[in-house]
């Protein structure tokens, strides 16, 4: 799943005037959930397995940005 959120992410990222703007903050809500939790897992729980947090980072970064973009533009 967060492979496809990322993915998903990215796609509303780039073309945001092609979906609803609560649309665009719940994916990066989402996607900023997941990527917490991710990296919390691999970088906190299971630290000799760092390299799978530094995989998800890209998740946790789209996901950031299009909350944030998404909820500037919802003003």
């Amino acid at each position: 799943m967060p492979g496809r959120l990322r993915v998903i992410a990215g796609l509303l990222f780039l073309r945001p005037d092609g979906f609803a703007r609560t649309t665009g903050l719940a994916v990066g809500a989402l996607g900023v959930v997941f990527g917490l939790l991710n990296l919390t897992t691999w970088w906190i729980a299971h630290p000799e397995n760092w390299w799978m947090g530094v995989l998800h980072v890209p998740l946790f970064v789209v996901s950031l940005a299009l909350a944030v973009t998404s909820a500037r533009r919802a003003r």
